[in-house]
C-alpha cells in the first residue's frame, strides 16, 4: 500500500506517489491489458505503529472510531479507506475497473505494544465478519479477495 497516498485523509484525493507515478501506470496499464489484477497488501497496524496520533479504533471494524467523511462516503474503519484510495488512485488515472486482490492482510502478535494476541484476534474477526457480509467498500460494493497473514 506504499506505491499510493492520500495528502488530505481521504480516499477520494489518493494518487499514485509522485516519485514512481509512471512506473506504476506501466505496471497497471500491463495488468489491465493481460487481464490481471493488482494486488495489494493492506496493514492497518502499520499506520498505527508508524504515527503516534493515529486513531486506534480506526484499525478495526467494531464502529469505535471516529468516522471519515468522504463526499457521500462514509469511511468507520482504515481498510476500507485504504482499499478506496487505491480505487480513488486507480480510477484517476484510467483503471477504475481493475480488479484488486488484497495479497496480505493481518495483525502481529508480537513486537510492539499494540501487537498482542488479543488485538489480533479482535482485528483479524472484525476484517472476516467484515468480508464475509459481502458489502465491499463504499467505491467498490460486493465482494473482496483477500488473504490473511499472519493468524
Amino acid at each position: 500500500a506504499d506505491v499510493y497516498d492520500t495528502a488530505t485523509g481521504k480516499p477520494s484525493d489518493g494518487d499514485f506517489r509522485t516519485d514512481i507515478h509512471d512506473r506504476i501506470l506501466e505496471i497497471v496499464k500491463f495488468l489491465s491489458d493481460t487481464g490481471g489484477v493488482f494486488t495489494v497488501n493492506i496493514y492497518p497496524f502499520i499506520s498505527l505503529y508508524i504515527d503516534p496520533n493515529f486513531p486506534a479504533e480506526y484499525a478495526f471494524f467494531d464502529g469505535r472510531s471516529q468516522p471519515v467523511v468522504d463526499g457521500s462516503a462514509t469511511y468507520t474503519n482504515m481498510f476500507d479507506a485504504n482499499h478506496d484510495t487505491l480505487i480513488w488512485a486507480l480510477k484517476k488515472n484510467g483503471y477504475g475497473n481493475l480488479p484488486i486482490v488484497i495479497g496480505e492482510i493481518g495483525w502481529p502478535t508480537d513486537g510492539d505494544m499494540n501487537a498482542n494476541a488479543q488485538l489480533a484476534q479482535r482485528f483479524n474477526q472484525g476484517f472476516m465478519t467484515h468480508i464475509a457480509t459481502g458489502q465491499g467498500t463504499p467505491m467498490r460494493p460486493g465482494p473482496i479477495d483477500a488473504y490473511l497473514f499472519s493468524l
